[in-house]
């Protein structure tokens, strides 16, 4: 099985977003059960639920999702992932000192999959949830093309 984490600052906004956002997308490919996604925070403080906004826009676009509660992210996640997905560059940073580096070449930023070469925008500073899943929705959509293809 292929498994993706997301990782974002405090997995309430952003990588729960992608979580469930790519957790749709493989349901509906027929992958699920070929592809397990989970995310976690850089910075997370245990146990919180996902942010009011990124469930509105989960409400929204009819994006299935379930409880959950933020989860810090470890050194031990990268041996435990085959994607660490970064979802912008200081995230990126933050895994890869934690990490102490990429020897497998495991962790990517989102949107580095897409042709649009950027970070995705923290809605909980914009307050622009609906354009952060836009981004998203895409990084996620080109993310799975790759895996499919491999």
């Amino acid at each position: 099985m292929t498994k993706i984490l997301f990782v974002c600052q405090g997995n309430t906004c952003r990588s729960p977003m992608a979580e469930f956002v790519m957790k749709n997308l493989v349901k509906k490919a027929g992958m699920a059960y070929k592809i397990g996604v989970s995310s976690a925070g850089v910075a997370a403080k245990e146990g919180k639920d996902i942010s009011e906004g990124t469930r509105t826009v989960f409400e929204k676009y009819h994006i299935p999702f379930t409880e959950h509660k933020s989860t810090q992210f470890k050194a031990e996640d990268y041996a435990a992932n085959d994607y660490i997905i970064g979802i912008d560059r200081g995230n990126v940073d933050d895994i890869l000192k934690i990490v102490g580096g990429d020897a497998e070449q495991k962790i990517y930023l989102l949107m580095d999959f897409t042709d649009e070469k950027k970070e995705v925008t923290d809605p909980f500073i914009s307050g622009d949830y609906d354009g952060t899943y836009t981004d998203i929705l895409k990084g996620c959509q080109a993310l799975l093309t790759k895996i499919c293809r491999e």
